[in-house]
């Protein structure tokens, strides 16, 4: 049953749903190493990890937030610029001013020939201990969310496998988007689910 609710809450469209600014940035969902895995050193934090990327965009305006499960490109690469571009394009109109960390796969962003929706890259530093540029410039916003789904991921459901974990994902994203309307949405999203 809560596999169904579950896809109900996933069926939503979010195409180009997104304009004017955004923030985009991505998280890492795993388990920690087990004895009885045959994994005894921690694992890597971030960029490196084993563990899998999820990325998300939040619109500033009405605080809604989009995310998606990044799986290995054909290479077994996880995060390309085509991937990250792929996932921007999904749910931003043209000329939206993205807001980013300093990793390289948003570089996109900075050519002409690989940014072809006109999108306005403003960074920051995060390796140089800069969280904010001020004037409300920062990715604090989806860093908060990844937060929630976390702690909820780890509160409420232990674990999650990797076959799932979109769904586990759109549940939250559902969460955020609708807040105290949220049961009034999900009735009418699993009606049309059926």
């Amino acid at each position: 049953m809560l596999k169904q609710i579950r896809s109900a809450m996933g069926n939503t469209d979010m195409s180009k749903a997104f304009e004017a600014m955004v923030e985009i940035d991505e998280t890492y969902i795993g388990g920690k190493p087990r004895k009885m895995n045959g994994e005894t050193e921690p694992s890597k934090r971030g960029r490196g990890t084993k563990k899998t990327p999820v990325v998300g965009v939040k619109e500033r305006s009405s605080s809604h937030v989009f995310a998606k499960v990044a799986l290995p490109n054909e290479e077994g690469k996880k995060l390309t610029g085509k991937q990250l571009f792929n996932i921007l394009d999904s749910v931003c109109k043209k000329d939206a001013t993205v807001l980013t960390d300093d990793f390289r796969g948003y570089n996109f962003m900075n050519h002409k020939n690989t940014n072809k929706n006109n999108y306005y890259r403003i960074s920051v530093n995060h390796l140089e201990s800069i969280y904010s540029l001020g004037n409300g410039l920062h990715t604090n916003g989806i860093e908060s969310f990844w937060a929630l789904l976390k702690r909820g991921i780890l509160g409420i459901y232990h674990h999650v496998s990797v076959d799932y974990l979109q769904e586990y994902v759109n549940e939250f994203c559902f969460r955020q988007n609708n807040g105290t309307s949220s049961f009034d949405v999900l009735l009418k999203q699993g009606i049309f689910a059926a």
